[in-house]
């Protein structure tokens, strides 16, 4: 064979010509005469042989990953499993993009103001509801004492009927509660649909 440059070498070989210096400098590739390469001397040869052979090693296992099948063969149905697989994977990462741009839709409606938490409407709820029931309540504190002294009331005909007055207050905040709750539920379903 006739001498080869460097760069037919390592096209003969199958590697990169910075590799071919580094082997050149460990004294595994021999030069020649005009930095030529002999592929006829023995230290190349075997150089060669030893590369190519690593190589064609490197070559099989990838292809037998590539035609890895699980045991069992095809399943049932006759679709090889990991075709089944596949498919499950792409339809994994289909819902993710899907939630994905669902999760960054909410967030830009957020930012518009056309969806408000409802974490952050909660509490003004209460605070709302609370400031009513303390307002009635001191409301009906005055109408009894003006009524208990017009009528001269004892204390436990005033306490009863302030009793009284709490009570169905309280059963009124607890139909209004159950109102409310309904109402939020029903908007939620429209907007659930609306979507």
């Amino acid at each position: 064979m006739a001498l080869l440059t460097k760069k037919e070498f390592t096209a003969l070989c199958g590697i990169k010509t910075n590799r071919l210096s580094v082997e050149i400098e460990r004294g595994k590739v021999i030069l020649g005469d005009n930095d030529m390469v002999d592929p006829d001397n023995e230290t190349n040869v075997a150089f060669r042989e030893r590369v190519q052979s690593k190589q064609a090693a490197k070559n099989e296992q990838i292809s037998r990953s590539e035609t890895y099948v699980e045991p069992g063969g095809d399943d049932e149905d006759g679709i090889n499993p990991l075709t089944v697989s596949d498919k499950r994977y792409k339809h994994f990462l289909a819902q993710k993009t899907e939630k994905a741009v669902e999760l960054a839709d909410l967030e830009i409606a957020k930012k518009r103001g056309v969806v408000v938490p409802s974490e952050l409407i909660k509490p003004l709820f209460s605070q709302h509801n609370q400031s009513i029931i303390t307002e009635f309540k001191n409301l009906m504190d005055s109408a009894l004492r003006v009524v208990g002294k017009e009528c001269d009331l004892t204390v436990e005909q005033a306490a009863r009927i302030k009793g009284d007055w709490i009570a169905g207050l309280n059963e009124a905040m607890d139909r209004a509660k159950k109102a409310t709750a309904k109402g939020i539920a029903n908007i939620v379903e429209n907007y659930q649909e609306a979507k």
